[in-house]
């Protein structure tokens, strides 16, 4: 979402994923920038001259696709090269983590702002109480890591569900870091696939409770 409301402003480019592998299967050259050297990666196919109108150039980088064994080294050195790090966070790890089910699912990772999704089926949905807690345990360890490192350093926290619910307040806070203007109508470009409640689809919802919330980030 952060992403996509990012490409919406005049004078931001935001790329997506640019460490996923999974995306470069084709481009054997781009996989193997990736792993003889991250940066020198990034400043060949990302951080490259674009016209003076673009102020601001940012990636997408999931916990999962660090292209570094040691990524808190890998984000030291994007530090010292003066790059501005935004950590988002979700505290409904439940939702985050049924989003994920469905779209592998699916075999579907976005629903475009102009398509109209089906409602899910109530009650179609189980969730292993404890591959769930797995998920969640570790999801939180990752994000208490990183949220140890950053301390030390100048980033801006953004929490989702805030963004879902005060989007341009949230918005003008990033855009605002970033050193530029705000700008009306930076709305998603995608939404959300599910839009009813969990209780409703997950059939095994009241067996989750206590573990689906993160609090004290």
């Amino acid at each position: 979402m952060l992403h996509t409301c990012l490409q919406r402003h005049t004078r931001i480019l935001s790329h997506s994923e640019v460490f996923n592998i999974g995306l470069f299967t084709e481009d054997p050259a781009r996989l193997a920038a990736i792993e003889r050297d991250p940066i020198d990666y990034l400043f060949k196919y990302v951080f490259v001259d674009y016209a003076p109108v673009t102020r601001a150039v940012g990636i997408k980088l999931l916990y999962s696709q660090c292209p570094d064994s040691d990524c808190l080294a890998f984000l030291q050195k994007l530090i010292d090269l003066d790059v501005q790090i935004i950590h988002l966070k979700r505290r409904d790890i439940l939702a985050m983590y049924v989003s994920g089910l469905v779209a592998r699912g699916e075999n579907r990772w976005h629903v475009l702002e102009d398509e109209q999704a089906e409602l899910l089926k109530q009650n179609s949905v189980v969730v292993s109480r404890d591959e769930f807690a797995d998920f969640s345990a570790r999801y939180i360890a990752e994000v208490k890591r990183y949220s140890r490192f950053f301390s030390d350093v100048p980033h801006l926290d953004i929490d989702f569900e805030e963004l879902t619910t005060n989007t341009d307040g949230e918005l003008r806070r990033v855009v605002e870091f970033l050193g530029l203007r705000y700008e009306e109508g930076m709305r998603p470009m995608t939404k959300k696939r599910i839009t009813q409640p969990l209780s409703e689809i997950v059939v095994n919802y009241p067996d989750l409770e206590g573990l689906y919330l993160a609090d004290g980030w």
